[in-house]
């Protein structure tokens, strides 16, 4: 479910994870945060993953045709990054039908500044997780063994040439 209340999405992104949280839309909007927006935006959570469980295949086309998939795309980029995040997370849950058309459908170049925006803020968010992916100790260590264990192997044939 895209449990959109404030403290769940707080916890889903972990603002230590992400170093460029900055290039993302605020974590939570200020909009976001009026009561009546937020308990739309809970309702909205709500309404979605009862639609899910109701029809998962009408869910699925409806998001990805038009007039709802511009609505929902229009509502994607208005939220901040813990929403918007934590939505398209569960839109591509391995669950999901039709989850790689949804995403095409909601990022096609076509749809304009809603698609732009969702598309910048998941783009910042991959480029970090890369990043980290990259820069991780373990990772590290072992590119540091491998240089040292070359170096080391380049010392021995040095000393069986002599």
């Amino acid at each position: 479910m895209p449990d959109l209340v404030t403290s769940q999405t707080e916890s889903w992104l972990d603002p230590s994870q992400l170093d460029l949280l900055s290039e993302l839309p605020e974590a939570a909007r200020r909009a976001e945060l009026e009561p009546t927006v937020e308990s739309a935006v809970v309702a909205l959570g709500v309404a979605l993953d009862d639609a899910a469980e109701f029809d998962t295949q009408g869910l699925a086309r409806r998001i990805r045709t038009d007039p709802a998939r511009t609505l929902f795309q229009s509502v994607l980029a208005q939220l901040g990054s813990e929403r918007l995040l934590r939505m398209l997370d569960w839109l591509t849950e391995p669950d999901k039908p039709n989850r790689h058309g949804i995403i095409v459908a909601l990022f096609t170049p076509e749809a304009g500044d809603a698609s732009d925006a969702i598309r910048r803020a998941v783009r910042v968010a991959s480029k970090r997780a890369l990043v980290n992916r990259m820069t991780a100790e373990i990772r590290l260590r072992f590119l540091a063994f491998c240089a040292m264990e070359r170096h080391r192997g380049k010392s021995d044939r040095r000393e069986l040439h002599r």
